[in-house]
């Protein structure tokens, strides 16, 4: 069972982006968790190689999602899926 998570630092020439390349096991159901970046909180939803990335409202700028070399703007109050 392998997972693997980056959380890439911002630069002033770059945008924050959280990365993902989930590896979990289907038979073992949806992993569901959540976290606080950046101010941001945030539900990960994880199923097989892909991921659902839901922000909750606020006012934070958006930062961006990617997995497996797909990327999206994550917003506040909205939801990414990446696969």
């Amino acid at each position: 069972m392998r997972s693997r998570t980056l959380l890439s630092s911002a630069t002033a020439t770059s945008p924050v982006r959280l990365i993902f390349c989930p590896q979990w096991p289907e038979t073992l159901g949806t992993l569901e968790f959540p976290i606080f970046y950046r101010g941001h909180r945030l539900r990960l939803r994880i199923n097989g190689k892909a991921v659902q990335v839901s922000a909750g409202a606020g006012s934070q700028p958006p930062i961006e999602i990617e997995c497996r070399g797909q990327v999206a703007q994550l917003h506040p109050g909205s939801t990414v899926h990446l696969a």
